[in-house]
């Protein structure tokens, strides 16, 4: 929902970091698999597509700013 959000909200260049190997995995991959995760991945795709600028980064549990702000 915070891509969809920061897509509403005009911003137009987006990273994406997270700290799930298989999340980052398959957002840089180019088949999408036919599972319930897989249509959470296709979510972030068709999103991202909508992005002038789209990237996605694998950070560590402990590097991922963006989840501790939001958590404190």
């Amino acid at each position: 929902h915070g891509l969809k959000i920061a897509l509403e909200a005009g911003f137009e260049r987006i990273i994406l970091e997270t700290d799930s190997v298989k999340l980052y995995t398959h957002v840089k991959k180019e088949k999408v698999e036919n599972t319930a995760f897989g249509k959470i991945v296709q979510d972030i795709k068709t999103l991202a597509s909508m992005c002038l600028n789209f990237e996605v980064l694998h950070v560590k549990r402990g590097a991922n700013r963006a989840t501790h702000h939001l958590a404190s």
